[in-house]
């Protein structure tokens, strides 16, 4: 198949060739009044009839030389390999897709596309299985070659308008041009028109006589220059409504995490724009292969100590100096790193490393494996990969919190911003603009300041800087001793277990007492500027520095008024559970914990620092409710879509079992559990293969194990369930070694004998796990999953809604707010079910609740039209029955 984008490229370039070198002889003539009326009103007469609608077909040559922005030996890697791809054209821009696309791909194609041409946001949902991520990178990657293209047009038309006109045919700098296109012989031709200014010059002379130099002249384009040709094809190179570039955009692809990253790039690599520059940013301690560094307790401290000692001896041996007994204070004995980046001697290593630009798309471990074959550090080769890259894949952080934004030369304005999966992308910018300062937080920060300062002052570092240093962290524990002691003295006030909110004015009063008023935050960012100096022979480690840029970060935010006078923040004092600690006794005593949380209840704080770039696309495959996204982040979405799924209605089953409800006050009921133990059996004993089974709390799911290990005593449930299947259960706080662990384990039985999987919603399975296939032949949804309704963060976010809902009507209520998070959740889980085209299953949802037409509506849009009410187990279970026989049939 023809690629869109090459034959458009043979077109812009195609030569010209005979231009004409007639030159227009003008002479100056004074026109009586009678012949100057005439030629007016032919003037009149022909700006009506002339059209400044240009036809599509019409196609003007350049001549000279290539404005195409990449070589043409290079054009075929970068966008056309040898597959079979399907071309298709939005709004002008040729997106190669490595198969056809399926209705819903190209529905967010065509946002996607509008959004960036426009400069405008995008708002999109697409189940999962859609291929939501094959859409972006396509369409995203396919506007920017074409913005190439455009700026390289651009600039060559630039070159050509400099230079003279040969033909006499653009003697007036203020003429404009129409061009058209001859019926007849299909010619395009050019008319230059008269511009107003001398039209009115001429009506207005008093003595109707002027001396016309650029009359009304029509030419055909083969008889002008091509300086006169670059006029005309500049005036519409670019669609009216399309934002100006100067500029090609980056793209910053965001993810959750580094496996999603890893997942997007494997999705890359099956494009047409595999070749695309590319990298990704992520941390030392997943990039590091220095063994040493990588096994110390702060990667980062310990590799920038050993660059620096392995800079400045390289530094001794390139000057060939005399080491003597002060060099050892410069690192003589290390520790060293020979993958250190060289800022002073002309190394070839990153060059060397830029080769991986020419290869296919790579992820993390295998940017890490080219490291070590090239001997390069893949830290700092994917930083100096970043500068010529053309999209950028790294983890939601690295956008939103500004410290990581510098330290990773990430650039917002301008460029275009990718959150995929990004149901979560409200709670993480509020936790972006918030902290939480704990007591034992401060006792140990302070342990660590001790240590430093011992080690600063046995070091042999000259000058100001180090008494400079060690006054300003003295400062700080002297500043964070008041605060302890603050926080401790208002938590004594608490009862047990119990949390109070404290006044913005007392909070403010407390802060600026010991130094953190919002008149000296400019001073605190000028001490961290000092502590972050590359440069020091002795560095401050990041934890201390990290502790105190936080807290004066979120402090920056928290002194600014909300809207409409609303504080966007609230401030909570937390009494912990007791701690038993040793006594000089031997015996133990109870300690109580506190902590003070500035907690941020407005995303928008966070996300509308993004509103320079030149446009945010926020995807996932669960939005719904879609609503909080538009009116929580602070932005405005031109472009907003629900895609429906790919699947065919005998691919999926959808039941509502409306016999209980599980609302929170009803889950201890006994009967209750023993009833939902029972019709957990049934359907594991009618589905085959993987059934997943979601709960609302870890607490609830330990409540239900417990009885069904226990009930009936004579064959407990739990004893009949492991008859049919094998039973795994997804652990409280488990670490991600023993989950990942676990999913292993359970992906492998699968697939020779019944399982049934236990987990919580907005848990790791049920939002980070793809479970493909016979993983999960069926997903049971018990309850809705509402917050804590008592949380005090949960309080303070939904009073706060409410009072801006009062001022602002698009702003979503406490209630309304709250709703959603729930049904979000759970439709993120219902979500693992069907993960690509040809997958099926059935999805149950356990809840008498949504009978109601508002809980049916909260669900995700593509869900709504499978889904059929059962009053009964029995009769969901026949139903259910039926259609797995039909699929096991096939």
């Amino acid at each position: 198949m023809m690629n869109c984008a090459s034959s458009s490229k043979c077109d812009l370039i195609s030569s010209q060739e005979n231009i004409g070198n007639n030159k227009l002889s003008v002479e100056e003539d004074i026109w009586p009044k009678d012949d100057f009326d005439e030629y007016i009103s032919k003037f009149e007469e022909s700006g009506e009839k002339v059209s400044s609608e240009i036809s599509d077909e019409s196609v003007i040559l350049l001549s000279g030389e290539s404005n195409w922005p990449y070589p043409e030996d290079e054009f075929d890697d970068l966008i056309s390999p040898n597959v079979g791809n399907f071309v298709s054209s939005y709004e002008g821009v040729c997106v190669d897709f490595p198969y056809e696309p399926y209705k819903s791909q190209e529905e967010m194609m065509k946002h996607i596309i509008a959004g960036v041409s426009h400069g405008e946001n995008c708002l999109l949902e697409s189940p999962t299985g859609t291929g939501k991520t094959a859409a972006l990178l396509c369409a995203l990657l396919a506007w920017q070659v074409r913005i190439d293209q455009k700026i390289g047009e651009r600039r060559n038309l630039e070159k050509l308008k400099k230079s003279p006109c040969t033909c006499g045919f653009d003697l007036d700098p203020d003429a404009s041009f129409v061009k058209t296109l001859d019926a007849l012989t299909g010619e395009t031709r050019v008319t230059r028109q008269t511009t107003h200014m001398m039209q009115q010059l001429i009506l207005n002379s008093p003595k109707r006589k002027i001396v016309i130099r650029n009359p009304e002249e029509t030419r055909a384009i083969s008889d002008i220059c091509s300086h006169c040709v670059s006029i005309n094809v500049e005036q519409n190179l670019d669609d009216q409504n399309e934002v100006y570039l100067e500029n090609t955009p980056v793209i910053y692809y965001a993810t959750r995490t580094h496996s999603q990253i890893k997942q997007v790039v494997t999705q890359l690599k099956q494009t047409a724009y595999a070749g695309v520059p590319m990298t990704i940013l992520s941390s030392r301690r997943q990039t590091c292969i220095n063994d040493e560094a990588l096994n110390s307790e702060n990667v980062d401290d310990e590799c920038l100590i050993r660059q620096q000692n392995t800079i400045l001896k390289k530094e001794r041996e390139q000057n060939m100096t005399t080491l003597d007994s002060s060099c050892t204070q410069k690192g003589e004995k290390g520790p060293f790193c020979n993958y250190a980046e060289d800022k002073y001697l002309v190394s070839s290593m990153y060059h060397q490393f830029r080769d991986i630009q020419n290869c296919v798309p790579f992820d993390i471990e295998e940017l890490v494996e080219y490291g070590k074959s090239c001997e390069v550090c893949p830290y700092y080769g994917a930083k100096e990969l970043h500068q010529s890259a053309k999209i950028v894949f790294c983890p939601y952080q690295y956008i939103l919190y500004p410290w990581f934004q510098s330290a990773m030369g990430i650039k917002i304005p301008g460029n275009i911003i990718v959150f995929d999966e990004a149901h979560n992308i409200e709670d993480i910018c509020r936790d972006v603009a918030s902290v939480s300062i704990h007591e034992d937080g401060i006792h140990k920060w302070q342990r660590q300041v001790d240590e430093f300062r011992e080690k600063l002052k046995k070091s042999y570092e000259k000058g100001k800087r180090k008494e400079v240093v060690d006054r300003i962290l003295g400062e700080y524990w002297i500043s964070f001793t008041k605060l302890k002691k603050w926080i401790q003295d208002q938590g004594l006030r608490l009862p047990i277990l119990t949390y109070t909110q404290l006044s913005e004015a007392e909070v403010v009063t407390k802060f600026e007492e010991i130094g953190f008023g919002e008149k000296t935050l400019d001073t605190h960012f000028a001490y961290i500027k000092i502590f972050k100096d590359n440069d020091a022979e002795v560095k401050v480690p990041s934890e201390i520095i990290s502790f105190v840029e936080r807290i004066v970060y979120t402090l920056r935010s928290y002194y600014v008024n909300g809207k409409d006078g609303i504080p966007d923040y609230g401030t909570v004092l937390i009494k912990h559970e007791p701690k038993f600690t040793p006594s000089k006794t031997k015996r133990t005593k109870v300690a109580f914990t506190y902590e003070l949380k500035l907690v941020c209840m407005n995303p928008g704080k966070t996300f509308k620092k993004l509103a320079p770039a030149h446009t945010i696309i926020v995807a996932s495959g669960t939005l719904s409710p879609i609503e909080s996204f538009k009116s929580e982040l602070g932005v405005s979405f031109q472009h907003i879509l629900s895609a429906r799924h790919v699947i065919g209605r005998d691919q999926i089953w959808g039941g509502i079992l409306t016999e209980k409800s599980f609302q929170k006050k009803e889950r201890d009921d006994e009967w209750l559990q023993d009833w939902l133990g029972s019709v957990i059996l049934s359907i594991c004993d009618i589905v085959p293969s993987g059934v997943l089974v979601f709960l609302p709390s870890y607490g609830y799911l330990r409540q239900l194990l417990y009885r069904w290990e226990l009930f009936p005593t004579e064959d407990t449930l739990m004893a009949k369930l492991r008859r049919i299947k094998q039973v795994f259960i997804e652990e409280t706080g488990s670490n991600k070694a023993s989950f990942k662990h676990c999913m292993e384990q359970y992906k492998h039985v699968v697939q020779s004998r019944g399982c049934v999987f236990f987990g919580v919603f907005r848990g790791k399975a049920s939002e980070g796990v793809d479970f493909k296939d016979e993983e999960a032949r069926s997903v049971i949804a018990v309850g809705i999953p509402h917050l804590p309704i008592k949380d005090p963060e949960v309080e303070l976010k939904m009073k706060y809604n409410d009072r801006r809902s009062e001022f602002d009507r698009t702003f979503m209520s406490g209630n309304d707010w709250y709703s959603a998070q729930g049904f979000r959740a759970l439709n993120q889980a219902l979500g693992r079910c069907i993960r690509d085209k040809n997958d099926w299953g059935g999805v149950i949802l356990l809840d008498s609740r949504f009978k109601l037409w508002k809980n049916k509506a909260s669900l995700s849009a593509w869900l709504h039209e499978y889904l059929s009410n059962y009053e009964t187990q029995h009769n969901l279970g026949i139903s259910l029955n039926q259609f797995i026989s039909r699929k096991l049939a096939i």
